[in-house]
């Protein structure tokens, strides 16, 4: 009695322990790592430095400005008919000048439109990452839970087979049970009792490698809700519609294509003239001896129209533009590529999540009749009608049945979470 007393005071406690803990829930757990994950605020803060870029300055569609002041100082050596002589000036000058270009073949428009592209991509690349990590909290959340109950399936397990050595004990006594009997119940509470320290790292090691994923402190205690619900889903055929409009990584193929052209238009515009105007105004005087100074400046006001058009740079124009088409062509290969690995991807996700739903029906249908089986054996063996070998096989059935359930309705889960983040839906579904 002191085993079972000892076994059953250690399960009230595990739970106690359990009821005091956080309970965190996966809607919290990804907001805990939307928020605070170093992958997502690193891929944020790329995608912010790359929007900052986005500008029509930066595509040289804005003047520039610039403050120019010099001070040239001379000292001349002159000659006469008494000798020689030195003669020395100051020339100061200050001027503000603007400069423009009016047309370089739309270069800087497609410059402008391709830095929009980066702007876009750096958002589909975010937003990958983004998902990328609620599948992996998702993960690593479902591996809490099912460490759960497979350490509510052990100490179960324990408390039967602690049990069971006691009552072997006791029939020993009354010379109803002999030494084997109560020898193998020793061996399989031993067994069960490893089993359980095993589940008890197992869920020590899952509860880190959560709290590593949601940036916080790798002891925090918490527990996890174990039920599961899954949502209502199109068709396959749906689902290859939603990802080629949707999926990150496809999108971010196609943007790519996009850039390429752009490029080859900018190459393009290289053949054509350019057009500048430049502009400044400002001040000079020039000062004897060494001084600095403006009390009687002579303006100065000047514009300039400048047209440059390249004849001949050793066919650098035209390398650039054959290289341009070749790139084009390489993204378009590139994009088929993806979308024909995507609908590949979708296909082999749909049946998979699919093929895990009827995988669970079974389980849960064998679980109930190891269920009853194992009921059936437990009181035919107390009445003696069965031997310990035919018990423990009854609840060893037991044990894998509610673990294979266990591990079946997460697969599941996981793989309808995959599915939907190649259809493009997962951040919009947890969102």
């Amino acid at each position: 009695m002191k085993t079972l007393t000892m076994a059953v005071v250690l399960i009230l406690f595990m739970a106690a322990v359990g009821s005091a803990q956080e309970q965190l829930t996966l809607d919290k757990a990804i907001e805990l790592a939307l928020r605070d994950n170093h992958a997502v605020r690193v891929a944020r803060n790329d995608a912010r430095a790359t929007k900052n870029t986005v500008n029509i300055g930066s595509a040289g569609l804005l003047p520039k400005v610039d403050f120019i002041s010099t001070m040239n100082y001379r000292d001349e050596a002159a000659s006469d008919a008494q000798g020689g002589a030195n003669t020395t000036s100051t020339q100061n000058s200050a001027s503000i000048q603007a400069t423009y270009t009016l047309f370089d073949g739309f270069g800087n428009i497609f410059s402008f439109k391709k830095l929009k592209k980066t702007g876009v991509q750096a958002e589909l690349q975010a937003r990958n990452t983004i998902e990328t990590v609620i599948l992996q909290v998702s993960q690593a959340y479902y591996d809490v839970a099912n460490s759960q109950e497979q350490l509510a399936i052990a100490e179960e397990a324990l408390a039967i087979s602690n049990d069971r050595l006691v009552r072997a004990k006791k029939q020993s006594q009354y010379g109803q049970a002999n030494a084997v009997d109560v020898l193998s119940a020793e061996v399989d509470l031993n067994t069960d009792s490893t089993s359980l320290l095993n589940a008890r790292l197992n869920q020590k090691e899952a509860c880190r490698n959560l709290n590593v994923l949601l940036n916080r402190d790798l002891d925090t205690k918490f527990t996890v809700g174990t039920d599961v619900d899954y949502l209502d889903h199109p068709d396959r055929s749906e689902f290859h519609r939603s990802a080629l409009a949707n999926n990150a990584e496809y999108l971010s193929a196609l943007n790519f294509l996009e850039q390429a052209r752009l490029d080859l238009k900018g190459a393009y515009a290289d053949f054509m003239p350019q057009v500048n105007v430049q502009m400044s105004y400002g001040y000079s005087q020039s000062s004897p001896d060494w001084r600095v100074n403006y009390d009687d400046p002579a303006k100065t006001y000047s514009a300039f129209v400048t047209l440059n058009f390249n004849i001949f740079n050793g066919f650098q124009n035209k390398i650039k533009t054959q290289n341009a088409r070749l790139d084009v062509r390489n993204q378009e290969i590139y994009e088929n590529e993806v979308r024909l690995d995507l609908q590949r991807l979708v296909a082999n996700a749909y049946d998979a999540y699919a093929n895990s739903l009827e995988v669970l029906a079974l389980q849960e249908r064998n679980l109930e009749s190891a269920r009853l089986n194992f009921k059936r054996t437990q009181d035919l063996y107390n009445l003696g009608q069965v031997t310990t070998t035919t018990f423990r096989e009854a609840q060893l059935n037991l044990v894998r049945a509610r673990n294979n359930i266990s591990t079946a309705k997460y697969a599941a889960k996981l793989n309808e979470l995959h599915l939907m983040k190649l259809g493009g839906r997962l951040v919009e579904a947890d969102g």
